[in-house]
């Protein structure tokens, strides 16, 4: 394993890392290890989510089940946009 060493981190957030670091029962070290795994894990999956698209995916999973109906529309959009109900219709509905 590497040793990381950060120079020049304000007096007021070394503080506040010991704070937290003694509500998690932790050492700042392993705080600092936990915070940076956290936001590495974070930034990985919203990079692999951006690279990712949402409906070629789903149409090829669907491929796969073989559901109909996935040959209309272009790769990203479906053909038809469904009608937008009418909102008093939406809000009246339910009253007696």
């Amino acid at each position: 394993m590497a040793t990381l060493t950060i120079r020049k981190i304000p007096d007021e957030q070394i503080q506040q890392l010991k704070e937290v670091a003694e509500k998690n029962n932790r050492s700042m070290e392993s705080q600092v290890r936990s915070i940076l795994e956290e936001w590495l894990a974070g930034t990985v999956a919203h990079e692999i989510t951006r690279k990712t698209n949402f409906y070629d995916e789903i149409r090829e999973f669907m491929k796969n089940l073989d559901f109909e109906g996935l040959d209309k529309g272009n790769s990203h959009y479906p053909s038809e946009i469904p009608p937008i109900p009418d909102r008093q219709y939406l809000l009246n509905r339910n009253r007696p």
